[in-house]
């Protein structure tokens, strides 16, 4: 989708082919996803959470605790999906909850690859390159794969409500017409955990079996109505369930690394040449942050490597003691940016695509935006906890979810 949106406005494609041939690769791995647990309940109605997971997150008595919800999935009103996204699973593990994970992590198949290339080219329609595109990408396969696990674990059951961690992720939409066609009368409740990106073309209103969408921000609300056609009122604003309210500042002074580098060398260059052009103490001292799905990839932290030799080099543009700090975003301004704005930072932003990846002032009319020189933009928050918000509370999932299920 971003490559196609390129395209449309004249960017190119460039590393596409690249990016492609990557994600077909990707398809291999999925030949063993497996379900662990069961749903086991006497009755034969249920509610459905469908979230991620991590081995660390799990306690000692099989518990996990969801960051995303801000929650522990000890909730006896519902049973838990999560999607593992380290295919590892604790020794104990709660009667409500199921894991979906490979059975043996880091291994792939080229016989399931070919076999699904082959299936699926016979089933090609007009217009033929986008549905290639579309039917051989993994998220194609992973959603096609999940959803016939869902189907076989609750074909004997009455879903009556569903909560879905929500970005509008192929899979998600796929979960949601399933979940429709075992049960018309379900009830699907989503909720964005993180706070606003630039474009958000993902979230374009295309599915209306969704009976409420929870966002935390009324600009996010605004911008969701007025330019990606949602219902007023299928939107509810509510404060972040993942996040508080912090007293610290805890996003400033860090460069954040996106979670997909395309080009090293540009990055390099572009953030070379801001240093130099920086007057002496203009920026808070700061340190280079690799993705947390991208830890242990050894080209993210060959770039983290060669960021702290810049800043080395150029430490004479640095001070501790400026009052306020600063953050630089590579890539497309995720929802980190929005936090590290409302935190009260400076932000630096250097983005892949000027059109794609950076905020607009016609459409998110709290950001003042500035060019600083070709390809960087500098952010600052307008009016705080309005396009993400934050509080205080404790057991906000308690408080805005668990009633939809009771």
């Amino acid at each position: 989708g971003y490559f196609r949106l390129k395209e449309l406005i004249g960017s190119g494609n460039k590393g596409f082919f690249l990016f492609f041939l990557k994600d077909l690769f990707s398809i291999s791995k999925l030949y063993d996803l497996e379900a662990v647990g069961k749903v086991n309940r006497k009755n034969k109605k249920t509610n459905i959470i469908i979230s991620y997971c991590l081995k660390q997150n799990f306690d000692k008595r099989g518990n996990y605790y969801d960051e995303y919800f801000g929650t522990l999935t000890n909730t006896k009103k519902a049973t838990w999906i999560l999607i593992s996204l380290d295919h590892k699973i604790p020794r104990k593990l709660k009667e409500n909850i199921i894991i979906i994970k490979k059975n043996k992590n880091g291994t792939f198949s080229l016989i399931y690859l070919i076999s699904i290339i082959l299936k699926n080219i016979f089933k090609l329609k007009v217009p033929i390159r986008d549905n290639f595109f579309d039917k051989l990408s993994s998220h194609h396969v992973f959603s096609a794969k999940l959803n016939e696990i869902i189907k076989n674990l609750f074909k004997n059951y009455q879903i009556k409500n569903s909560i879905i961690n929500y970005e509008s992720i192929p899979f998600q939409n796929k979960f949601i017409n399933t979940i429709k066609k075992l049960d018309k009368n379900s009830h699907i409740y989503c909720y964005l955990h993180c706070a606003a990106w630039p474009l958000q073309t993902e979230l374009i209103y295309k599915q209306k079996k969704i009976d409420t969408f929870f966002v935390s921000g009324e600009d996010q609300k605004k911008v969701l109505i007025k330019y990606y056609s949602w219902p007023k009122k299928k939107i509810k604003v509510i404060p972040s369930l993942r996040f508080k309210k912090m007293k610290k500042n805890l996003l400033g002074g860090y460069i954040f690394l996106p979670i997909e580098i395309f080009d090293k060398k540009l990055f390099l260059k572009k953030l070379k040449i801001f240093f130099e052009n920086s007057p002496v103490k203009s920026l808070y001292k700061m340190k280079a942050r690799i993705h947390p799905l991208q830890k242990n990839n050894n080209i993210h932290r060959d770039l983290k490597k060669e960021i702290e030799l810049l800043i080395k080099k150029n430490k004479s543009k640095f001070s501790r003691k400026k009052k306020d700090k600063d953050s630089i975003i590579f890539g497309n301004a995720s929802g980190v940016c929005i936090q590290a704005l409302e935190e009260g930072n400076r932000v630096f932003h250097f983005p892949d695509d000027i059109n794609l990846d950076t905020f607009s002032k016609r459409i998110w009319k709290e950001i003042s935006i500035d060019k600083i020189n070709e390809g960087v933009f500098s952010y600052k928050i307008i009016k705080k906890n309005n396009i993400f918000k934050t509080s205080h509370e404790t057991n906000k999932f308690n408080k805005y979810f668990l009633p939809l299920i009771s």
